[in-house]
């Protein structure tokens, strides 16, 4: 696609899957780290101005131990003064009120993210759940979600008016910890 960019993590251990960030170039996003597990794949690219998080769960992980080292992630990724935007298939259904949901509800709110998405995004002859999200820490102008035939699910979407003023803008640096690591620091 002309003008935008794509940055791919790719499962090491078999075909297929992984998480992927398509981007407009001109944000000049480069991936901070990639990881491949069990219980969560995740992908962090940021740049100046932007800190994009592509998040996964398969459906056979744990749901607990996804939360849990999604909240390490945040910690350690997440940082200050950059507008930040985390999205994926969590296979967590957040139209459902449970101790799941409520866990990753105030992990977003422990770091200011929010969602403008109400809509559904796995429709079924049986179901609509809601398992596909997109969290911002600034007010969106647009959202929604794209009907594809490339999934069975649609893909939400918000659009952020990306204006900062110069003070607002700082170098940020991440820690890039291993797979291994995150796990120790789990346990």
């Amino acid at each position: 696609v002309s003008k935008y960019s794509f940055l791919a993590n790719h499962r090491p251990t078999r075909l297929g899957g992984g998480t992927g960030i398509l981007f407009k170039t001109e944000l000049d996003l480069k991936q901070v780290v990639g990881v491949c597990e069990k219980d969560i794949e995740y992908q962090i690219a940021s740049s100046k101005s932007i800190c994009v998080i592509n998040l996964y769960r398969p459906p056979d992980g744990s749901p607990d131990k996804f939360l849990n080292q999604l909240s390490v992630i945040m910690g350690r990724f997440i940082p200050k003064n950059l507008l930040v935007v985390l999205g994926g298939d969590i296979n967590i259904d957040l139209t459902q009120q449970n101790w799941l949901t409520n866990k990753f509800y105030n992990i977003m709110l422990d770091y200011n993210l929010i969602t403008p998405q109400i809509h559904p995004t796995r429709i079924t002859k049986f179901s609509e759940t809601k398992i596909d999200i997109i969290y911002c820490n600034k007010e969106a102008i647009q959202t929604g979600v794209f009907m594809s035939d490339i999934s069975d699910h649609l893909s939400p979407h918000l659009i952020v008016n990306m204006k900062l003023k110069k003070d607002n803008v700082h170098e940020t640096s991440f820690r890039n910890l291993s797979s291994e690591k995150v796990a120790e620091i789990i346990d």
